[in-house]
């Protein structure tokens, strides 16, 4: 993904965020390792501020 559509920043959010230690490092390492930009590999990856129910959020952010 952020080959594909390179962001600036990630945001996991929902209750898989309580447990961010658990694999945000991961992460960081498998970006740093296959990011084909050397931009790419200083991208951010942050825990949302909600916390709850992100997906039904978000979901209703996009019904019109």
């Amino acid at each position: 993904m952020v080959n594909l559509i390179d962001p600036e920043i990630i945001v996991i959010g929902g209750k898989v965020s309580n447990s961010s230690d658990l694999f945000f490092p991961k992460i960081k390492e498998t970006i740093e390792e296959l990011a084909m930009h050397p931009e790419a590999k200083k991208i951010k990856i942050i825990r949302s501020k909600i916390k709850e129910e992100v997906g039904a959020k978000g979901a209703a952010l996009l019904w019109d």
